[in-house]
């Protein structure tokens, strides 16, 4: 293969021959080629038979002529019958005359021989100098000259002779005919071997890498083929290579994430396992604790009977609540209760003792001594004396505990848990109730934490949790709460901000907090958050719908980009669930043709003529009516849907205003708009590219708008993008100037064309000096710059009168015209155009 060899895997092809006869494409070139060919010289081939009848005719006429002329000069242009009857017996086979009548200059005839034409007085008073008509059976051919023709004072009607034409023509179409279906074989022959060897065999052979890629995925840059081609299929083929490599590399990924999952699962299991078997000794120390206090029930008696040998606490009380015994396990109670053997109860303790004995029913109260338990069964007894059993439940204390904890607290970060924190929730309200305090509800998210967690990984992502949990702790209050509620959310109760300013005061600290960057393991971990707020009791009087308003606050902070908070408005639900029927609608309405493109002149303030246009979309929505970009643009920037629209958008505009010039509309340049999200995406100058070729725009009939926020996002990757797309032809503006933050020294840099002045400036001309120096501004620093200037929304006539003084370019707004539907543009420009 030309310029190409594979390595390391070499892949055997096809022969050349069969690879052209099994081509369906091939053939289809071929077939196209040849029908191109044969019809261009089946044209050519018509009107060169049509010239070759014309010039036997015309030769046949000449020979005619020419005996005719002769005859006069010989006879000093004196002809009677006689005379032209001895001349016919003279006349030469090669003059091809058949018949001939010879009229004087008015009309009579004189005389003739042969097959005699006929003449009619109109056809000899005809201005032209000759006369022809041919016979429907093509046999003859009759000829009238006329004196000026002839240069003599007759009108002379000859019949020719003109048999032999039809079958010369005939003979002259064959063989041109022949030479004509060689050529066109030869041609095809030769265009489809050089596309064979240079597109169809790499193309084969790319097809092949493919196929074998396709079957070995684990192993796709074994199939990268070298090239050393300058064409476009050299670039196929590099691009394929890109993409091997780009799998590969991906594939590598895959396969690192693949064993940090696995990874992180052992660990998740060996967790699951843990908690588990934690789980598993509670159950068994509750269920031994059950059997215990029944055994301990049953055994009462007994162990009565034999105190002393009991190493939990026994005791006898009297009738008057006085101790009359205690066995050394008991000691602990007496220090507890500051009393000795003799000494009265205390007196809670006398009360329930007493109520045992006189009720005949058993009795159980807790008593805690140096952090150990103790259950204390009251028992009566036959001789109107109480018995007390101890039973040490420490153990069960704290895992009853432990259960409870696992129950409410996150197990990583040692906060509160989801159910924890609404029960906190629930506590606040109720205490909300009696006070009528405030209180507020903080929903706080780590931005681009998963991006983070995969990055770092599973065992680094929980130590970045960890270390947030303990920096928002430190921000609030001992009377506040935090819990974590979700893998990278956390919920913050902060109890009594006084007011609204108090609870955005406690959001702003929480994200500068986190965006001060935090340490783990010596590693600086830079982040930010965003954080929704809903004020307790005004938004909600349930956990659940507070935690849910504060959500929607959360999803309106992250929406404006990463370190803001919001706070819950009562409508901003409506607003959740208008945005996503627009989300959901939007997905459909390209596919139902529901938008539309609007067309805005741009007018030459120094030709006073339409010099441009502006593309603006609408949306003709079923239920709503027109929709404005403002309502659906934002929408669909961060849904991302705004690069299916806006390649549409693009597309439809050149098509429209190619179709214009087309029919006969003066060219102007039309002006599409970039957004933020389209500028980012890979491919952008080879979708550009790719509408003007489908289309067949030329590129200088084409402007890109591009604002002045997005080309200083990224300028490095914005020079290099923005050059791509001048290469193309087309122009570039920038638009919104002066709303943005650009560097001059950067401005220059790029290669930008025209700048254009924000309405908000345009507004201010006539009501005070600072707008009119701006634009002035704006102007002189473009011309500076060798761009050209545009204003938009021009809506006054004091406002085209200043951008005339200041030299402005261009200017477009209501002014002169509103944004058109496609149909009433073409008419608008040709008024505009008539009346100028």
């Amino acid at each position: 293969m030309t310029g190409m060899q594979t390595s390391p895997t070499s892949l055997p092809g096809p022969g050349f021959k069969a690879t052209m006869l099994r081509c369906r494409l091939c053939w289809r070139i071929g077939i196209s080629i040849f029908a191109a060919i044969f019809l261009v010289e089946a044209a050519v081939l018509i009107f060169s038979a049509a010239r070759f009848e014309s010039d036997r005719l015309n030769e046949i006429e000449n020979r005619g002529r020419s005996w005719i002329t002769t005859i006069t000069r010989v006879h000093n242009n004196v002809l009677d019958a006689a005379a032209i009857d001895a001349a016919s017996r003279e006349l030469p086979q090669l003059s091809k005359i058949l018949g001939l009548a010879l009229y004087d200059a008015g009309g009579a005839f004189i005389g003739g021989f042969g097959e005699r034409p006929s003449l009619t007085p109109h056809q000899i008073e005809a201005d032209s100098p000759t006369y022809r008509f041919r016979s429907d059976d093509g046999r003859h051919y009759q000829v009238i000259w006329h004196p000026d023709w002839l240069g003599a004072p007759f009108i002379a009607v000859a019949r020719l002779d003109a048999t032999q034409v039809a079958p010369e023509l005939t003979a002259y179409i064959w063989r041109v005919f022949g030479i004509a279906a060689l050529l066109t074989v030869v041609v095809t022959m030769a265009v489809l071997i050089v596309l064979g060897i240079f597109v169809l065999v790499p193309i084969v052979r790319l097809r092949q890498q493919l196929v074998a890629a396709g079957e070995n995925p684990n192993r796709p840059e074994a199939y990268v083929i070298e090239t050393d081609q300058d064409d476009e299929m050299g670039e196929v083929t590099r691009a394929f290579n890109g993409m091997v490599r780009h799998l590969a590399r991906g594939i590598a990924e895959i396969r690192a994430h693949e064993e940090a999952l696995e990874d992180a699962n052992d660990k998740l299991e060996t967790r699951v396992q843990e908690r588990t078997q934690e789980l598993v000794e509670v159950n068994k120390l509750l269920r031994q604790e059950a059997a215990n206090r029944q055994k301990a029930e049953q055994e009462v008696s007994s162990m009565s009977e034999l105190p002393g040998a009991n190493p939990e606490p026994v005791l006898r009380i009297d009738e008057g609540g006085l101790v009359e015994y205690a066995n050394e396990a008991a000691d602990l109670l007496l220090r507890r209760w500051s009393i000795a053997i003799g000494d009265a109860l205390p007196g809670a303790m006398i009360d329930v003792a007493a109520d045992v004995r006189r009720s005949g029913q058993p009795a159980l109260l807790e008593e805690t001594v140096d952090e150990r338990t103790f259950v204390l069964s009251l028992q009566p007894s036959e001789t109107n004396q109480v018995h007390i059993f101890g039973r040490d439940v420490t153990a069960n204390k704290e895992a009853e505990e432990r259960v409870q904890r696992l129950a409410n607290h996150d197990l990583l970060t040692g906060l509160a848990n989801r159910n924890l924190f609404k029960d906190r929730i629930d506590t606040f309200l109720g205490q909300k109730k009696r006070s009528h305090d405030m209180a507020a509800i903080h929903l706080v998210n780590l931005d681009n934490f998963r991006n983070l967690n995969a990055t770092l990984g599973i065992k680094m992502g929980d130590c970045i949790l960890q270390e947030t949990a303990e920096v928002l702790g430190g921000c609030i209050r001992g009377t506040d709460t935090i819990a974590r509620v979700g893998n990278d959310e956390f919920a913050i109760i902060q109890s009594n901000p006084n007011d609204a300013h108090g609870a955005a005061t406690l959001a702003q600290k929480l994200i500068d907090t986190i965006g001060a960057g935090i340490s783990v393991d010596g590693q600086a971990i830079n982040m930010t958050a965003s954080v929704g707020i809903a004020l307790l009791p005004d938004d909600g009087n349930d956990p659940n719908q507070l935690i849910r308003n504060a959500d929607l606050a959360l999803g309106e902070a992250r929406a404006e980009g990463t370190g803001n908070y919001r706070f819950f408005v009562k409508d901003m639900n409506d607003e959740i669930l208008k945005r996503r029927r627009i989300e959901t609608d939007m997905a459909l309405a390209l596919e139902r043709s529901e938008f539309v493109l609007h067309y805005q002149p741009k007018i030459s303030l120094a030709t006073d003529t339409v010099a441009g246009v502006e593309v603006l979309i609408r949306w003709q929505h079923p239920e709503q009516g027109f929709m404005s970009p403002v309502d659906f643009i934002p929408v669909a920037e961060q849904t991302g849907q705004i690069v299916a629209i806006g390649s549409w958008v693009l597309h439809e505009a050149c098509r429209q205003v190619k179709a214009w010039q087309d029919e006969g509309l003066a060219p102007v340049k039309v002006a599409v708009n970039l957004s933020a999200v389209q500028f980012g995406e890979d491919g952008l100058p080879e979708l550009v590219q790719s509408c003007l070729d489908e289309t067949g725009l030329d590129p200088k009939y084409l402007e890109l708008e591009i604002t002045e926020s997005v080309i200083m996002d990224d300028v490095a990757s914005t020079t290099e993008i923005l050059n791509r797309l001048s290469g193309l032809g087309l122009s570039l503006s920038i638009d919104d100037f002066g709303t943005g933050y650009s560097s001059l020294s950067y401005l220059e840099q790029f290669p930008v064309d025209r700048i254009k002045i924000d309405k908000s400036f345009v507004d201010g001309i006539g009501m005070g000096a600072g707008s009119e120096a701006i634009t002035k501004a704006v102007v002189t620093l473009g011309h500076s710059l060798g761009m050209e200037v545009t204003a938009e929304g021009v809506e006054t006539e004091a406002q085209v009168t200043h951008l005339q003084s200041i030299d402005c370019d261009e200017i477009q707004g209501y002014y002169y015209s509103k944004p058109l539907p496609v149909d009433e543009f073409p008419d608008a420009v040709r008024r505009f155009q008539a009346n100028r």
